[in-house]
């Protein structure tokens, strides 16, 4: 079913047809499958292609990446297997514009210390993702990102209980992957209690993230950094401003589909 909220949520490390399907009935906005190498959620590319033929088309696909070859994620991109990029890697800024006219590029960040936002700040991505790790299920602290002053992703130990905290930090999104998950294993009980507690956190405060434009039209989205990407491959060097393709959705948008 899909529901229209304020904060976009993203699943990430599904493996299975049972997890998409999962998915479907609570219907995060993003779905993430995982291409890394060396990661327990890693699948191949005929395996993505499987999960998002029976993926809810309204749910964007988004592909992890970590330090591999841009031909290939491109491929993937082409194919139709994901709408979106995420990099995990140390892949150079030129890499990162050449494929964000592709697809949206999401870039995450490993946060422990004020350094790490600076480099976040300054990314050409058309997205950040803040991270405590990689997909090690804990919390970095985050009293860092309080002034972060572009939009962002969320990640690393979220589960129901922190929600509520987690959406005080007005964060674009949430991005979960081990809170979700029973003995490694995603938990259609715990995907639900997850979009609960997002409803729940949405309700309690939606005045406050309404004004500092959490919301996000996805077509916007999509369209707008399609044209930055194509019109201007340098923008976004830096995003500390209100030109940002992710503000300007937020700004424009009507939210994202989750009822």
């Amino acid at each position: 079913m899909e529901r229209r909220g304020i904060m976009q949520v993203k699943f990430c490390g599904l493996r299975t047809m049972a997890d998409v399907e999962a998915a479907n009935r609570v219907h995060p906005d993003m779905a993430g499958f995982v291409f890394a190498h060396g990661s327990s959620r890693r699948i191949d590319a005929r395996t993505a292609a499987l999960l998002r033929s029976r993926l809810d088309p309204s749910i964007r696909a988004v592909g992890v990446f970590c330090d591999q070859d841009p031909a290939a994620i491109e491929e993937l991109v082409k194919n139709g297997i994901i709408d979106m990029i995420q990099l995990h890697g140390s892949e150079p800024e030129e890499q990162v514009r050449r494929l964000k006219r592709k697809a949206p590029v999401i870039r995450a960040f490993r946060i422990r210390s004020p350094k790490d936002l600076q480099m976040a700040r300054n990314t050409c991505a058309s997205l950040v993702l803040l991270d405590a790790g990689a997909g090690e299920g804990v919390t970095f602290d985050w009293s860092l990102i309080r002034d972060f002053g572009r939009p962002y992703l969320l990640a690393g130990g979220l589960c129901p209980d922190n929600v509520q905290e987690a959406a005080g930090l007005q964060p674009w999104g949430l991005d979960v992957s081990s809170g979700i998950e029973t003995r490694g294993t995603k938990d259609p009980a715990k995907m639900e209690a997850f979009l609960n507690a997002v409803r729940q956190a949405e309700t309690a405060r939606p005045a406050k993230l309404i004004r500092q434009g959490s919301r996000s039209g996805w077509l916007q989205f999509l369209v707008r950094a399609a044209a930055q990407s194509q019109e201007d491959p340098d923008a976004g060097r830096s995003r500390q401003g209100s030109g940002s393709i992710v503000e300007e959705s937020r700004q424009t948008g009507k939210g994202g589909k989750r009822q």
